[in-house]
């Protein structure tokens, strides 16, 4: 159930490759923006469109609000060197960001220049705002929007992850069941002597 918006940015790379893949994922609390985001970084990878070559849920996600430790920041942004950057929680600062928040803010930039990482903001309208007003730079580099708050209503969202659930529910346990079908097929004793077949006479003894 990826957002149409989301589908068409996707195909569109597709087709063409200067097409950028950056998004702000807008909604409120319980529209679906983190599940949104975490679909959409996993069709990047499966898609290829990444640097290098990546796990379908090989993407790192870092959260905005309270950064402070910016080794993480530095960790995370390396881990997803080539491949796609979830930012979860944008929001403004208020003109006084921690080192942390700069530090992403300014590496997160220059990978967007550098086409380094793909990077995937989720926020809610009013957070994004004051975030945008008080990083200018994010703005004039991502200029496309996925609002999502009259797109799902919550019983569909739940449905969607339900659905999302039992499905990897069903894959784990087929690939529990090939595991164990192999193991069952496998000679229980390695060491054990071959067989071999005696030859007997036709109406005599061996």
């Amino acid at each position: 159930m990826l957002h149409e918006k989301l589908a068409e940015t996707l195909d569109k790379a597709a087709a063409d490759s200067a097409t950028p893949l950056y998004q702000f994922i807008v909604g409120p609390q319980g529209s679906g923006r983190t599940t949104q985001a975490r679909d959409y970084a996993a069709e990047i990878v499966a898609r290829g469109f990444g640097n290098r070559t990546m796990d379908r849920n090989d993407f790192a996600t870092i959260s905005f609000a309270d950064l402070t430790d910016t080794p993480l920041v530095v960790s995370t942004l390396a881990d997803a060197l080539g491949g796609v950057l979830i930012v979860e929680g944008l929001a403004g600062t208020g003109g006084a960001p921690s080192s942390a928040q700069k530090v992403l803010h300014d590496r997160v930039i220059g990978a967007i220049d550098k086409r380094l990482t793909t990077i995937v903001f989720t926020s809610s309208p009013r957070d994004l705002a004051d975030a945008l007003r008080d990083m200018p730079e994010l703005g004039k580099r991502l200029r496309t929007t996925v609002n999502l708050s009259q797109t799902f209503t919550p019983d569909e969202i739940a449905a969607y992850k339900a659905d999302k659930a039992a499905g990897e529910l069903r894959r784990r346990r087929s690939a529990e069941w090939k595991t164990a079908r192999d193991e069952d097929l496998r000679p229980k004793d390695r060491h054990a002597a071959p067989q071999t077949a005696r030859f007997v006479k036709p109406g005599g003894a061996s």
